[in-house]
């Protein structure tokens, strides 16, 4: 039968486990040649050039379509009121143009 009770004695995890001695880890190599703070900078920058512009470029189309979307109604409502008041002013113009005067009245197309 075993016992109930766990043993007087317990070894504790680090007495249980033999340490592995920890090496630092090597720094990654950027470049073969050294390269100044100047240098970096301008490297670190063209990396990540194209990355910013990219997403400036999605916020701007966004934000346009945000703005263009709002401004829609408006602006299909000032478009069709002016092409109706140009087609208006044509027909108008067509109909004076193509009025025929009756005898007797008092209006000629060089008076007109």
């Amino acid at each position: 039968m075993s016992n109930p009770f766990p043993p007087r004695y317990l070894p504790t995890l680090t007495e249980v486990v033999t340490p592995i001695p920890v090496q630092p880890p090597a720094m990654p190599v950027l470049h073969a040649t050294p390269l100044t703070s100047l240098a970096l900078t301008e490297d670190v920058l063209k990396k990540i050039t194209p990355l910013v512009e990219r997403t400036l470029r999605e916020v701007a189309h966004a934000q346009l379509d945000d703005h263009l979307n709002t401004l829609l109604p408006t602006l299909q409502g000032s478009i069709e009121a002016a092409v109706q008041q140009a087609l208006q002013q044509t027909l108008l113009q067509s109909m004076v143009d193509s009025a025929v005067p009756t005898p007797g009245s008092c209006l000629t197309k060089e008076s007109r």
